[in-house]
């Protein structure tokens, strides 16, 4: 009898957890999770291929649009125009014929009667397709996309020609084509007005640079050479590396080859190197005052990089490495780098610029021995470059720097060196008075040298001097606007700007006592007068933003009259 109140009890707490749970569980059950009422931005989506005609239909069983006249197919950055296509909406596969042209961002890429397409593998036949690899126009019996940017032609033809009938074509069993870097043919011929005139096993066409043919020859005869040959072919390694072979004879000379090796990763690396190796049988004997009064069989090379880097766009650090077998080399074989710079250096500069000031680090050390030049291992230079002084009216301007310096001569053992430090500070105080202005200055330099040119003597050198640059200005708008050849005008503005300077200096010692590395040790107590006429061509740009004006062509003509105190005059 006792139990009965105590199951009671038991009863009446269990029903209510009952009553409240059960019906919440039929409901779960009844009713799922709903789904967002916005859109999930994060969730993945598949291309989806739109097509367009005259006359569309839409084959249900079979999940299939069918277009007749005028078809266009879309897909992602590509599109392809036909009078008739064919669109499996699932697979993403095409059946296209009649007129049929591929587009690729916007550029037409490849032309054919039919053209069967996958576009979710990016995969496809084009039977008696043309295609297009700038500035080669490419067609074949098979064409097939083997996989996305890369395409492979069966019993194909290759030519810059785009005649139904070209002058010139190269034909090959298999070209394949990567798109952007280069073209690969296997068991080539070469046909000249449809006559074959030559046959290569294997041929490698670089796409990226318009001068690297596939093949280059050029032959004739000079006194130097006697008869000569020289061939050349371009190669490619990827779409940023690509260069060319050189293999030559010449019957006077003998026979010769390099490779030239381009890159382009950037700005992070930029850079072309050049070699080159010949065994010379009329070499001429250097050291002498006419190096080919004797002749030798020796070998004779060279080797050249030209490298650079870009850190951010105010920094970037530029590398140039020449080593030649004698002074002579660049004249023999290289004629027109000959010209353009005798003795090629070699040096490693990184710079720092910025508004306020620049940062040079250099160094710059004899490769070759015939080589007459300074060494500096390291010059560094610091430029605090000219602006306001606590006051709008006074500007500061001044420049740091230290110098391990070395003239070596060609074919000597005799040189001079010193260590150098230079400090040099200008003050300005520019003023304007009726479109004319005026702006005196005044400069202060101190430099310490290790030695003097015949002591090992220290010396300290300072320079004071001032002067006054008074100049004008006429200028001319012309209205004018293009853009063209990376060249972009918005208005022009001609500045003429005549001017006249004079400057004094007074130096605590001769030049004459300092050996002479550059112009810094060139000074010497002096006058003075210079005439010059400064034209400038501006327009505007947007900079950072903001349309601001920048100069685009500057021409400057200057005539200075120096006059010493000893009596001398320049």
């Amino acid at each position: 009898m006792k139990s009965r109140p105590l199951a009671a009890l038991l009863l009446l707490v269990l029903l209510p957890i009952n009553f409240l749970t059960l019906p919440a569980a039929a409901e779960e059950t009844q009713n799922p999770p709903k789904d967002l009422p916005v859109e999930d931005p994060y969730a993945k989506r598949a291309p989806k291929v739109d097509a367009v005609a005259d006359q569309l239909e839409y084959v249900k069983d079979e999940k299939k649009v069918i277009g007749r006249g005028n078809a266009v197919v879309r897909y992602e950055n590509m599109h392809i125009t036909a009078d008739y296509a064919e669109v499996e909406t699932e697979t993403r596969k095409v059946y296209a014929k009649g007129h049929v042209i591929v587009f690729r961002a916007g550029k037409a890429v490849a032309q054919g009667d039919e053209i069967y397409f996958d576009f979710a593998n990016q995969t496809g036949s084009f039977p008696d397709g043309r295609t297009i690899a700038f500035p080669w126009f490419i067609r074949g019996k098979d064409l097939a996309q083997v996989k996305k940017g890369v395409k492979v032609i069966k019993e194909g033809r290759i030519s810059t020609c785009d005649l139904e009938k070209p002058h010139y074509d190269i034909r090959a069993s298999t070209i394949t084509v990567y798109d952007n870097d280069k073209m690969v043919a296997r068991n080539v011929k070469i046909y000249v007005l449809n006559k074959p005139v030559f046959w290569w096993p294997f041929l490698v066409i670089p796409l990226q640079q318009r001068r690297n043919f596939p093949l280059a020859v050029n032959a004739g005869y000079n006194s130097r050479h006697g008869a000569y040959i020289e061939t050349s072919k371009g190669f490619s390694v990827t779409e940023q590396v690509w260069g060319k072979y050189h293999i030559d004879w010449r019957s006077k000379r003998g026979a010769g080859g390099g490779a030239d090796l381009d890159y382009d990763f950037g700005p992070k690396a930029q850079g072309h190197l050049k070699t080159y190796l010949t065994q010379d049988e009329r070499a001429p004997t250097p050291g002498g005052e006419n190096p080919f009064s004797e002749l030798e069989d020796r070998e004779r090379g060279r080797v050249t990089l030209l490298h650079r880097t870009d850190i951010d766009p105010y920094t970037n650090v530029i590398l140039r490495y020449n080593r030649l077998a004698d002074e002579v080399f660049l004249q023999d074989f290289f004629e027109k780098e000959s010209r353009a710079e005798i003795e090629p250096q070699s040096f490693v500069t990184a710079t720092k610029n910025s508004e306020r000031y620049g940062l040079l680090i250099h160094a710059e050390k004899r490769m070759n021995s015939f080589e007459s030049m300074v060494e500096r291992l390291p010059e560094v230079r610091f430029d605090w470059k000219n602006q306001p002084l606590f006051s709008k009216w006074l500007y500061f301007e001044s420049q740091a720097s230290f110098a391990n310096l070395a003239t070596r001569l060609g074919r000597s053992s005799i040189h001079e060196n010193a260590l150098r430090f230079d400090q040099f500070n200008e003050w300005s105080a520019p003023k304007t008075w009726n479109q004319v202005h005026f702006t005196p200055f005044l400069n202060f330099r101190n430099t310490i040298y290790s030695r003097e040119k015949d002591s090992p003597d220290q010396r300290w050198r300072t320079v004071w001097g001032g002067g006054l640059d008074v100049r004008t200005q006429y200028y001319k708008t012309f209205d004018a606007s293009f853009d063209k050849a990376g060249i972009e005008i918005n208005g022009i503005r001609h500045i003429l700007e005549p001017l006249v300077e004079y400057r004094n200096w007074t130096s605590t010692v001769s030049d004459e006592q300092l050996s002479r590395f550059d112009s810094l040790d060139r000074i010497d107590d002096a006058n003075i007068v210079t005439l010059g006429v400064e034209n400038r061509l501006q327009t505007k740009r947007v900079i950072n933003g903001r349309m601001q004006r920048v100069d685009f062509v500057s021409m400057n003509t200057y005539l200075s009259y120096e006059m010493h105190p000893d009596g001398r005059s320049i």
